[in-house]
């Protein structure tokens, strides 16, 4: 069988519908090389994003402005990013940081991002994402090596969210930039985006007088 559409096979990159990166490939229509509406396609961060929805594949396959469902976000409790505010010392990515920068700057770190320890693999580390209405969106959970800082990929990428490990029912994931939050109290600073929240704490570390 002959599918009517594919993926586009250029380098060519758009804006995610989902998490708004610029990693969206479209799928084309193959009977005239155009292609449909912008919310079909393929986010190829499949591990942080996973965005991937097909055109459909009958008679009527070329379809401009099919409505999109608007699912209503669901939020974490404040008390599990404050329960999550402990053991630092067992905390392989504050250990690393602790190896580059004062034990002073890492605390205060920690505070401003709300960074917390998982016990879901030993000396893991949550990563909240919260908005600037400190609406708590979502807990990544990251295990990193204590010396080199790197995510641990073997024998299989140690990355997981918090609603999943605990089993939340109906968690609609909307994701928000990771420290929106610091955008409400410090609206004089430039904003940095960066693509990793390992990448953000380094950078707001080395360059205090940026957002990131």
């Amino acid at each position: 069988m002959e599918y009517k559409y594919s993926l586009e096979k250029s380098s060519k990159k758009y804006i995610c519908p989902l998490c708004e990166k610029r990693r969206f490939v479209r799928y084309i229509n193959t009977l005239n090389n155009e292609y449909f509406d912008d919310i079909f396609g393929r986010c190829d961060r499949e591990t942080n994003c996973g965005y991937h929805k097909k055109p459909s594949n009958n008679n009527d396959i070329y379809i401009q402005s099919t409505p999109i469902k608007i699912e209503i976000p669901t939020y974490h409790k404040a008390e599990l990013v404050t329960n999550s505010n402990k053991k630092y010392e067992a905390n392989s990515f504050t250990l690393f940081l602790s190896n580059y920068f004062s034990e002073n700057d890492i605390c205060k770190t920690i505070a401003k991002y709300n960074i917390g320890t998982s016990k879901y693999w030993k000396g893991a580390t949550i990563f909240w994402q919260i908005d600037s209405l400190n609406n708590i969106h979502a807990g990544k959970v990251i295990l990193f090596d204590k010396y080199t800082g790197k995510r641990i990929k073997v024998p299989y990428p140690h990355i997981n969210w918090v609603h999943k490990i605990i089993k939340l029912k109906d968690f609609s994931l909307q994701q928000c930039l990771f420290g929106l939050q610091l955008t409400k109290k410090n609206l004089q600073k430039p904003l940095a985006i960066v693509e990793a929240e390992k990448t953000a704490i380094i950078m707001s570390l080395l360059l205090p007088d940026y957002i990131t």
